[in-house]
């Protein structure tokens, strides 16, 4: 067995930028191609079309899960990598995928039945195809990741982000309800393996070696089960909501949440897949706990910030993303964005303990995870769909703080390493979001319109949170600064 040309490099601050340069301009895409949907989406779908791809979304991404089974973290991580082994992902990725589409196929009916949808059947077949697609472009973007060739990820995850609004809003348009949707994805996932992979012939399945089959196996087993409970833990409130307040309900709980968690998709993952490579590549060089305070110190100083503000103007952002059709939703965006703000810095849990080789550590914290999840969900239900938020958000800052003791134990001697990582950013971030509630309460209640308000008291809350920043974390708002004119460089 011959090693491969892929052999990880040694992560440098200079691939991390460039990484966070080319991840901005990715997500930038990516951002305005989901505004754009959710904008056209929400005016020209109705509550039960989102609904129905809500119910369908929570079984795929279970599903979603297996469809990974660790092949991605496996490869990244791997210190050296033999071409055996990578012809094993790729046959298994493939195999996955088959598997995932036929299990699809038979759950469809029985979740139709659950959520008392016939219409959903379909619409869970169709999008369990899609995996057939993403599953063959895994080993492709897990080679690029090794690599750190985030050009290329950023360039395939921004056109087949565009892909999305230009299949799905003139569907919508022209009257295909929910399929629209659906269509949608499929399209961006042909895009987005279209433009990962190098050749036809990198997606070809090639001979199965035994022993890299069984290493494949070990490490992911335990990620796969660690990262369905994450699925399931992440999706349960949408299960609550769906099940006990039907589709319409699920509807506007789904455009809610999406609204509240705009950072987590679009800053948090961005970082959070940057530093995955990184953090596994620092093992070679011995800085493994200073990457993974740094990694957490990121989340907390950017999505954190960045979801907080988003529930103090939630009344706006709803009105402007969404428009004003959907009654309080604005309140869930409100509730969620506590959600919104915790899970990015969850990112760092599971980025470490894999990238660290501990994938056993977080399946067990996932379960309790889960455990705790569905016992505030259960407390909470009782007042309602916003009640169902409340639980889930106050579940997931609870274990947030379990979560990064728990990783900061397995990464240096002392379970208190990354929550103190995250005091004094998070003293930054609580300044700008508290001078920005301040402001903005004072200024409605003095009648003040929608532009003035999100001006003055927007502008007032940055300034607070870049004084408070500049302060206390100076050389981790300088990284931001730097990947922000890189990106701008790269842009232009």
């Amino acid at each position: 067995m011959t090693a491969d040309d892929t052999s990880a490099p040694v992560a440098t601050s200079g691939h991390i930028v460039r990484g966070v340069a080319w991840g901005t301009v990715s997500r930038a895409a990516q951002l305005g191609s989901g505004l754009l949907t959710t904008l056209f989406l929400a005016r020209l779908l109705a509550a039960d079309d989102f609904g129905l791809v809500s119910m369908s979304a929570i079984f795929l991404s279970v599903c979603s899960a297996f469809a990974d089974f660790g092949i991605r973290a496996y490869l990244v991580q791997r210190r050296s990598l033999t071409h055996e082994e990578i012809h094993t992902a790729t046959s298994a990725s493939w195999l996955i995928g088959l598997a995932i589409f036929t299990v699809g196929i038979l759950a469809a009916w029985p979740l139709a039945s659950f959520y008392h949808a016939p219409k959903l059947s379909y619409i869970v077949i169709a999008q369990s195809g899609a995996y057939l697609l993403l599953n063959a472009g895994a080993v492709p973007s897990a080679l690029l990741a090794r690599r750190l060739d985030y050009r290329r990820i950023s360039i395939a995850e921004a056109c087949s982000s565009l892909t999305y609004p230009a299949t799905a809003i003139p569907l919508a348009y022209f009257g295909c309800h929910s399929w629209s949707i659906v269509i949608g994805r499929l399209a961006q996932a042909g895009v987005g393996l279209a433009l990962v992979a190098p050749s036809v012939h990198s997606l070809v399945p090639g001979r199965v070696s035994g022993s890299a089959l069984q290493r494949l196996l070990r490490f992911g087993g335990l990620v796969v089960i660690a990262s369905a409970l994450t699925q399931l833990d992440e999706n349960l409130d949408n299960i609550c909501v769906g099940h006990y307040f039907g589709s319409a309900a699920l509807g506007t709980y789904s455009l809610a949440y999406n609204v509240a968690t705009i950072p987590q998709k679009y800053a948090a993952f961005m970082i959070a897949a940057i530093a995955f490579p990184a953090l596994s590549a620092s093992r070679v060089s011995g800085s493994f706990a200073d990457a993974a305070a740094r990694f957490t110190k990121y989340q907390v100083l950017v999505p954190v910030f960045l979801s907080l503000m988003v529930g103090v103007y939630a009344q706006e952002a709803c009105a402007l993303l969404i428009g004003n059709r959907w009654g309080d939703a604005w309140k869930i965006t409100g509730i969620m964005s506590l959600s919104g703000a915790a899970l990015s810095v969850a990112t760092v849990v599971g980025g470490t303990l894999l990238a660290g080789g501990r994938p056993g550590v977080l399946l067990l914290f996932h379960a309790a995870k889960a455990f705790v999840t569905l016992c505030f969900l259960n407390a909470f239900r009782v007042r309602g769909v916003s009640g169902v938020a409340l639980g889930f958000a106050l579940a997931n800052c609870l274990m947030l703080m379990a979560g990064l003791a728990l990783a900061g134990r397995c990464t240096s001697t002392t379970w208190t390493a990354l929550p103190r990582a995250i005091a004094r950013p998070l003293l930054a971030v609580l300044t700008g979001v508290g001078a920005s509630y301040l402001f903005r309460t004072l200024l409605v209640e003095r009648g003040f319109g929608t532009f003035p308000v999100l001006t003055i008291s927007g502008g007032a809350g940055v300034l607070c949170y870049l004084v408070v920043a500049l302060a206390v974390s100076r050389s981790e708002l300088t990284d931001v600064a730097s990947a922000i004119r890189a990106a701008v460089r790269v842009s232009s």
